[in-house]
């Protein structure tokens, strides 16, 4: 299992695919706890940006179980960030 680091990158998706079973499981847990959503539409509604931290961790969907997040996936992601920023950039000046 790979533990979310609560880096201030917010890399957790806006939109979470989650199959019925896991709404019903999330929607359970939020019962009587005080999720506040987040609103920013570049990001999960579950992460809380002032703790850096996901608020359903415990029950979060599948996808997010298998992400990884420690410094080499952060490493690993800037290079793929960096090449197709470049990518990019070449494909503009033709």
């Amino acid at each position: 299992m790979n533990k979310c680091i609560h880096c201030k990158e917010g890399c957790c998706p806006p939109v979470l695919l989650m199959s019925p079973a896991e709404i019903v499981r999330i929607k359970r847990y939020m019962k009587g706890r005080e999720i506040k959503i987040n609103k920013n539409p570049k990001q999960c509604p579950f992460r809380d940006d002032e703790g850096r931290n996901c608020q359903i961790y415990a029950v979060r969907p599948d996808m997010c179980r298998c992400f990884v997040c420690n410094d080499q996936a952060h490493s690993d992601a800037e290079k793929v960030r960096d090449s197709l920023n470049h990518f990019t950039e070449e494909l503009y000046e033709r």
